[in-house]
């Protein structure tokens, strides 16, 4: 016995209705193409005869097939009438149609498709094409030619026995339109021409429905019934998890089946887009992190199917989840200040670029005074070097302080631009021992602290073993001064801000900072100095309870002030009832926040996550 899929268009099965056996002709084997979704690996089949008595097409009156009294009879009562070992394997497919009421021309395809099981079929499909000369209007061929492609079965209707492969011995609709003044549905009469007639009840012809079933499902006997193949049954999903761009899927098999299980095939389609296979083995899981390339809305969805042999069961589809992207710049971090001092022979300079958005790779040029050096694809998170080699060096003019060198580093992906500059003075006048130490970075915010908290930081000097004097003070306020040698390729440096400083402090925010300022001096007295500044904010607890009402799966916060501070002196809510607690916490947290930067504020969410104690 062959196979469905093996015989050729034209062939008549045999399936069973209310027990009673119809006969159905193979009109399509290959996909149709993109118009049609889920066709892949699919037989079209179409009722050799119509089905018995006659039906307006449209008892609502109206030109809206999705929804018209004759399709929603086939997909929810003529379904019903077939052999269930049929019905369940029926596949659910998406056809070309003209959406909604009126006059519109505007063909709905692919994914924008009408979803059903049974349908019935277009003009193009069966052979009415655009080359009609009774079609005189330019829209009205292309409206025809929109819905749908000539199924294979039917010829082009100037075709020599074209209208004899339509007919079925009585008039019966299609589901297309007219787009004229007339409410009214094209159909295929008794003879295999084209006509129409109003959707209303006043006109009963017949309904001829057509259907798709799996290639590999059915074997068919001598006398064209369909025989079952026994096959896998379909896995069931256990866990779906979309959180934090990494999908987590867990499955189980469904044994209920003759027919053992012996792997499973997992695929994924991207915006409703075709299926991808992204996984396929003895396995129960699958987990995978996305990396995304563009910006708006990413809907992912994954359908997973049992394979035995070569059965395979139906697809079982996951849940949809949707990302809104933003994707951010990339960061560009070394450790050196917008100033890198003075240069008396050839250097280089290390950086690192990194993505935030989990590219391997980003797009990196170098310009010294704004000549191109090179462009490249720097690794995401690996050191790179920035040479001034000696042809370099050599054409560079002698310079000062006010008009120094410019090296410039810029990043990009599809998230942004960043760009970094680093300037120094060609030099050899100035003896090495004359220059002042680095301190390396820059100048910036380092934070939202409420108790002791420390930080590195790297200097380096331009001799080696150089004794360089470190002093540290907080908004001017001396907390440490000592000696370390440090040589040219640098030491690393801590600063410690204690619980006895922190509470000399005012509350405050990043844009009204406090100052720790580092300076580093030679022995000949050159010095630098970096300045970091940071905000104290209150220590607090956070009970975070998930609100599913609010958008983009935020979350509400309830924060209160902790009952574990000491500091109860500077904190007059906590002396006051529960509810004034919350009423003070809140009104402080609605100021600080407002006043903060888009930056700022993740800093601040991430320090309170950090603080929240048990």
């Amino acid at each position: 016995m062959k196979q469905l899929g093996e015989l050729a268009v034209g062939s008549i099965v045999s399936i069973s209705e209310n027990s009673v056996s119809q006969d159905y002709r193979i009109i399509q084997q290959a996909d149709p193409g993109s118009d049609y979704v889920n066709f892949e690996n699919g037989t079209v089949l179409l009722r050799v005869n119509n089905l018995p008595g006659g039906a307006a097409v449209n008892s609502f009156n109206n030109r809206d097939y999705a929804n018209s009294s004759s399709h929603i009879h086939l997909n929810s009562i003529f379904i019903n009438t077939i052999d269930p070992d049929v019905r369940n394997r029926i596949k659910e497919v998406r056809i070309p149609y003209r959406s909604g009421d009126g006059a519109s021309q505007v063909v709905s395809r692919g994914l924008d498709g009408l979803l059903c099981k049974v349908f019935q079929l277009s003009l193009m499909e069966v052979g009415f094409d655009r080359n009609n000369p009774a079609i005189s209007s330019l829209q009205l061929r292309n409206y025809t030619e929109n819905m749908g492609v000539m199924f294979d079965w039917f010829l082009p209707e100037d075709t020599s026995g074209a209208a004899s492969r339509r007919a079925a011995g009585q008039n019966w609709w299609t589901r297309q339109p007219l787009t004229l003044a007339s409410i009214s549905f094209y159909r295929v009469m008794a003879n295999g021409n084209r006509g129409s007639a109003g959707a209303n009840s006043g006109n009963t012809h017949q309904i001829r429905p057509a259907l798709v079933l799996p290639q590999n499902a059915f074997r068919v006997a001598d006398d064209g019934s369909l025989i079952p193949v026994p096959t896998p049954c379909t896995p069931i999903f256990t866990t779906q998890i979309f959180e934090n761009y990494t999908h987590n899927l867990e499955w189980e098999p469904n044994n209920d089946s003759e027919v053992l299980t012996e792997f499973f095939v997992l695929e994924r389609r991207i915006n409703g887009g075709p299926w991808h296979e992204v996984y396929s083995g003895g396995d129960l899981s699958f987990t995978e992190t996305i990396i995304f390339a563009n910006i708006g809305d990413v809907t992912y969805q994954y359908r997973l199917m049992a394979v035995a042999g070569n059965e395979t069961s139906p697809f079982v589809t996951s849940m949809q989840h949707t990302y809104t992207i933003q994707l951010l710049p990339p960061v560009i971090t070394d450790e050196h200040g917008e100033f890198i001092s003075i240069r008396n022979r050839p250097f280089c300079v290390e950086y690192m670029v990194s993505s935030q958005n989990g590219e391997s790779e980003v797009n990196t040029t170098e310009k010294l005074n704004g000549s191109l050096i090179r462009t490249y694809n720097a690794r995401s998170g690996v050191v790179q070097s920035f040479h001034v080699d000696e042809l370099m060096y050599e054409n560079l003019e002698h310079n000062s302080f006010e008009n120094p060198h410019v090296m410039e580093i810029e990043a990009s992906t599809p998230g942004g631009i960043t760009a970094r500059s680093l300037r120094f003075v060609r030099d050899e006048t100035i003896p090495l021992e004359e220059r002042p130490p680095i301190i390396g970075e820059h100048d910036k915010f380092i934070g939202l602290y409420c108790e002791a908290f420390g930080f590195d930081y790297r200097m380096a000097s331009n001799v080696e073993d150089s004794e360089i004097i470190v002093t540290e003070e907080v908004n001017g306020l001396l907390i440490r001064e000592y000696t370390t040698t440090v040589g040219i390729t640098g030491e690393g440096q801590r600063v410690e801000v204690s619980n006895e400083v922190i509470e000399q402090l005012e509350y405050n925010t990043e844009d009204e900072p406090h100052f720790i300022e580092i300076t580093a001096t030679n022995p000949l007295g050159f010095a630098d100095t970096r300045v970091y500044t940071f905000a104290r904010v209150r220590k607090m607890i956070v009970e975070v309870y998930a609100n599913s009402t609010l958008s983009n799966g935020r979350q509400a916060a309830w924060v209160k002030l902790s009952s574990a501070s000491e500091n109860t002196d500077n904190q007059p809510s906590m002396k006051a009832n529960e509810d004034q607690q919350k009423i003070d916490v809140e009104t402080q947290v609605a100021a600080l926040t407002q006043s903060l930067t888009p930056t700022a504020l993740k800093r601040y969410n991430a320090a309170l996550a950090e603080l929240a104690e048990p």
